[in-house]
Order: C-alpha cells, then structure tokens, then sequence
C-alpha cells in the first residue's frame, strides 16, 4: 500500500524534476519548480558575465545580436533545458521498479536532454520561413544537449539512443506535456514579455499536438543539427572564426546552464547525478555566495 501511494502521488505531481521512493516516503520536486529556479538563476547568478557573450555576438554574430535579447536567451534555454523529463514513459518506467522493489527507487531520465532538444531541432525542419527563428531554435538544441556532457555517452557526439528512444519521445506527445507548457511555461514568457520564448514555446506545442509527427521525430534526423557548429544564417561570414564564434557562444551559454542546474538541485537539497559534480556545486557557492544570496532571496 506504501508503494502505491508513492506511484499515485508521483502521478498526481507529474510532471517532476526529480523523485526517491524509498518504501515509506516520497521526496519529489515538481518539474515547473526545477526549470523556474534554474532559468531565474541562469539570468540573475551570471548577469554580470555577459559581457563576453555580447563580444562574441558583436563580433561573430551580428545577426543573432540585432534579433535576440541576451537575457531572453539564457532564460529560455534554462526554461526549456529538462522539459523532456515530461516524458511519461519516464513515470511508467519508474512505477514498474517501484512495484517490483522492496527498497529505494530513484526516478531515472536519461537521455531526456536529447529528447527535448530534438523537437526543438525539428521545428527548424517545419517552421522553414524565419531563418533566424530556425537558427535560434537549433542554438537551444545545441545548448540543451550539451548540459550532461560531461557524464559517459550523454554528449551528443557520443550519444547512441537506447531502444526506448522513441518510446520516450511517443510519451511527449500527449495533453499532459501540452498542458503544462501552456499552464506553467507560456505564462512566465508572457509575463516577462519574452515574444522569441512565446513563439518557440507555441511552435512545440503545436508539433506535440501534431502526434504522428512527435511520434516520428527520430535522432537520426536532428542530430546533425545538434552535433554540428554550422549557423552560417547568423554569421557576419562563413568562414573559420564565424564558426569558432558559434562554437564559443555554445560553449560559455552551456556553461552558465551547467551551473545554474547544479545550484538550483543543490539548493532543492537533491544529490547530483554526478559525485564529482559535488566539487564544482561547493566551488560555485563560494565563487558566487554574494550573487547566490541575493538571487535565491529576490
């Protein structure tokens, strides 16, 4: 009976961030909570550190520059970063090990930053009229993939999806995932009048609504958006240190991602994935104490 009131009150929760059964307890933290937390973090923490994004734009990215806010950018890609997590095969896999186990069971997703960053990949493939929409949107699929590279097989260039690939990103495509964006993303947009993060948010909801094209969304499709640095529609030119500014760009935004996630889990008093992470969580909070205090109390 423990058991199944931990699966109905995850179900009833869904979708989360995070979740331990343990038999006698359920420790949960809602999904909206998680990507909230971690795109105001992403933007207040690190405000101060854009200056070296606004070089490479200014230099490298003209295009991009004159088209997209730079904070508006840094809190979608933390707004959307987990949004696979949605996934409600992620729930059915979990309940399944919690009915069959006799102790602690931890809700498991991996392979939820490809997933996301696939859909978005593909709205570049059906959204063909705005250049630099398309190009923005590869931008995030680029970033978003990125941000557990550092555990095994989770970069995308080493990325081989497991037989449930497409199982996951069927579990997208329904009115759960499609609610929620609308609930709970959609309006922090609208009320930070961020119109790129309101269109991107609708064009998505409108391919999961779109269920035989969600359910056929595959990573041999998308992944050479993801894997490769080419945005030449936002480039002053294509050549060499364009793309090394691509590279850059994806590099330091992924980085302030990579931060803002681990401050957010630890100050939602969840272990890391990674034990090593635990060294860099403690560096942050004192390279960052000052900024953390204030962010965390505004």
């Amino acid at each position: 009976m423990i058991y199944l009131n931990c699966i109905e009150t995850t179900m009833h929760k869904w979708p989360l961030a995070y979740a331990k059964c343990n038999g006698r307890s359920l420790k949960a933290i809602p999904l909206r909570d998680h990507l909230k937390l971690t795109a105001s973090l992403s933007t207040c923490l690190l405000a101060e550190r854009f200056r070296q994004l606004r070089r490479i734009l200014n230099r490298d990215l003209i295009k991009l520059r004159d088209v997209v806010d730079l904070e508006e950018l840094v809190y979608m890609i933390s707004l959307l970063h987990d949004l696979g997590k949605a996934s409600i095969q992620y729930y059915e896999v979990f309940a399944k090990q919690v009915k069959s186990s006799q102790s602690l069971v931890e809700l498991r997703f991996h392979g939820h930053e490809h997933i996301i960053s696939c859909l978005i990949e593909t709205l570049t493939l059906l959204e063909r009229e705005d250049e630099v929409f398309m190009a923005v949107c590869d931008l995030l699929a680029k970033v978003i993939s990125r941000h557990h590279s550092a555990m095994e097989e989770r970069h995308p260039l080493r990325f081989t999806p497991r037989p449930d690939f497409m199982k996951i990103v069927n579990g997208m495509c329904n009115n759960i995932v499609t609610n929620f964006i609308e609930k709970e993303l959609l309006g922090v947009c609208n009320e930070k009048n961020y119109k790129l993060c309101t269109r991107i948010l609708k064009s998505l909801i409108r391919h999961i609504e779109n269920k035989h094209l969600c359910e056929q969304t595959t990573w041999f499709e998308c992944k050479r958006g993801i894997q490769s640095f080419s945005l030449s529609v936002l480039t002053s030119s294509f050549n060499d240190q364009s793309l090394r500014g691509v590279y850059k760009l994806v590099s330091a935004l992924t980085g302030i991602l990579i931060i803002s996630d681990n401050l957010a889990a630890d100050y939602e008093g969840r272990a890391s994935d990674e034990g090593s992470s635990r060294l860099y969580v403690a560096h942050w909070k004192r390279e960052l104490s000052d900024y953390l205090k204030k962010c965390l109390r505004d």
